[in-house]
């Protein structure tokens, strides 16, 4: 399986430590520095996907629990379906405690959610299904949403005030 993202800041990383310590050190020591080239099917355009959720007002997730869904779309293009036809996706993030599988959202009693435009959960830190690429551009549609922490919501205690969370992605083409 080849994967997109997260294989680079490994490199980074490793890169980093070996030169830390040639340069702490005193005494020569070689490193063994090595990777594999691959064609991946397509080329992500869509790197930094920013979901704005507006205003919430808390009432509507003491009565709903959680919010509509927001439409975003990981855009990808040149895909070569010769190469691989379909693609999974695999949010990574911090998950709550209160609501496992979706994006913990620190100190405001809320987290956030992924769906398929269908309303197909899609937990975070898990691989999604196989989603056909399109050629010669493909558009992975989901849709994020706000859900209120079962305490918050029976409590009354969700945070007011602007919040955010990270999450980054990763697409393997199996």
């Amino acid at each position: 399986m080849r994967t997109r993202m997260m294989s680079y800041p490994i490199n980074g990383l490793v890169l980093g430590a070996v030169l830390l310590g040639s340069v702490s050190g005193a005494q020569a020591a070689s490193a063994r520095l090595y990777g594999t080239l691959v064609t991946e099917p397509c080329t992500v355009t869509s790197t930094a996907i920013e979901v704005d959720f507006g205003t919430i007002v808390d009432k509507l997730l003491y009565q709903n629990t959680r919010t509509p869904g927001q439409r975003f779309a990981i855009e990808l293009a040149d895909c070569d379906l010769s190469l691989g036809n379909t693609v999974t996706v695999t949010f990574v993030g911090t998950e709550s405690v209160a609501l496992p599988g979706l994006l913990a959202v620190p100190d405001h009693g809320i987290a956030i959610g992924v769906e398929t435009p269908d309303a197909k959960p899609v937990k975070f830190n898990a691989v999604t299904d196989a989603l056909a690429l399109q050629s010669p551009a493909s558009q992975l549609a989901f849709k994020a949403y706000v859900q209120g922490e079962p305490g918050a919501i029976a409590g009354q205690t969700i945070a007011r005030g602007a919040f955010s969370a990270t999450s980054t992605f990763r697409l393997a083409y199996p």
